[in-house]
């Protein structure tokens, strides 16, 4: 692994474009990049499945995704 941490902060998609793929693209462009060994991240309840359909792993109170 290399050390570096990736953050997800507020990944929000106005609710008039809800259910039109932003979210997974925004993600997908973000994770793709894969520069860092590691990636956590906060998430509202409402959006939970979307990370975990990614790979990320529940923690105590966030997610957790080893790129690496």
């Amino acid at each position: 692994m290399s050390g570096k941490v990736g953050q997800l902060i507020n990944v929000w998609v106005d609710h008039h474009y809800h259910h039109q793929g932003i979210a997974t693209k925004m993600i997908d462009e973000l994770i793709g990049q894969n520069q860092v060994g590691m990636i956590c991240l906060y998430s509202s309840k409402e959006v939970m499945r979307l990370y975990e359909k990614y790979g990320f792993i529940q923690k105590e109170n966030y997610f957790v995704m080893y790129t690496e």
